[in-house]
């Protein structure tokens, strides 16, 4: 039997680029490491997202080449990897990122009229830049969804807002320059305005293992449901009162039996974005393993934001 090539084995391209940023003299040099890495992170995500688009995987290495007279020099060694079965033109694939990465700096310098639009046209327009450079997109193109693509735009919203008015950073490669200034977001619409067509309620009773209790017990639990990490809020009084007197009873690894809330909101390709979970009731509690309890789960609502 023939062994399937891994990830290992895959050709690896690499390009490499700089991120430079002029910075006040007066920053500390706490305040630029943080604001670099930021932008780094950014730019990471965003190329990430657009490499898994045309089905690849790529991977980042950054080295701090110096900081000295108000600018930083990041060197950035950017890889993609190419499974063998694929026919690729890493430049074309380098190219289709690069593009990427200037439209999502392009929504963000206008980012105040973000808009489910906006982005879509966005998508579309990398759609077929894909089809355009021959890439593997042709038969397995993976767009993200509109609230993925929003979500890297604002990545870059925190560091940017700490830029003074003189300071900027920007991308340098041999594809050309990616420049990202002071920007401070004034619209008072949240992605989750834009975003959400619809947003369907469920009324659940099941149980949940305790990752991490609230000690406070009036915050988010860190739980597991359905095989999946996930925060919910507790709203029973009594069981809280009784928790707060006695935190041994439940920690890390134990379970609760619970009826509880989960709120779905859904964009407009019909995917799931945004989950919230709320607890009303907790029925029982235990350590682990959990005992089988009755599970129930069922619609209360779908209500259409558009």
């Amino acid at each position: 039997m023939e062994d399937k090539p891994n990830d290992s084995q895959s050709p690896v391209a690499v390009e490499e680029s700089v991120v430079e940023y002029d910075f006040d003299n007066e920053k500390s040099p706490g305040e630029v490491i943080k604001t670099t890495g930021e932008v780094v992170d950014a730019v990471s995500s965003s190329s990430s997202d657009a490499a898994s688009n045309i089905d690849l995987k790529d991977r980042y290495r950054d080295r701090l080449d110096s900081m000295e007279d108000g600018s930083v020099l990041v060197n950035l060694r950017h890889e993609i990897r190419i499974r063998g079965e694929v026919v690729v033109d890493p430049g074309n694939a380098f190219q289709f990122i690069f593009e990427y990465l200037q439209g999502v700096q392009r929504i963000f310098e206008d980012v105040d009229r973000l808009s489910a639009e906006v982005v879509k046209s966005f998508r579309e327009a990398m759609i077929e830049r894909a089809l355009s450079l021959n890439l593997n997109g042709l038969q397995v193109y993976q767009p993200s969804s509109l609230q993925q693509i929003a979500d890297l735009v604002l990545m870059f919203q925190s560091p940017m807002s700490r830029l003074g008015n003189s300071e900027s950073f920007k991308l340098v490669s041999k594809r050309g320059e990616i420049q990202f200034s002071k920007k401070i977001i004034t619209s008072r619409e949240t992605n989750l305005q834009i975003f959400t067509e619809e947003v369907i309620t469920e009324v659940c009773t099941d149980v949940l293992l305790i990752r991490k209790p609230d000690l406070l017990g009036n915050s988010m639990w860190d739980l597991i449901w359905e095989g999946r990490n996930i925060h919910a809020h507790i709203s029973d009084v009594r069981w809280l009162s009784d928790f707060r007197e006695s935190r041994g009873k439940v920690q890390a690894g134990s379970w609760i039996h619970a009826r509880f809330t989960v709120k779905r909101y859904v964009d407009e390709d019909g995917k799931p974005f945004k989950y919230e979970y709320f607890i009303t009731d907790v029925l029982g509690q235990g350590d682990s393993p959990a005992p089988d309890l009755p599970r129930r789960r069922s619609m209360r609502s779908r209500r259409r934001m558009k």
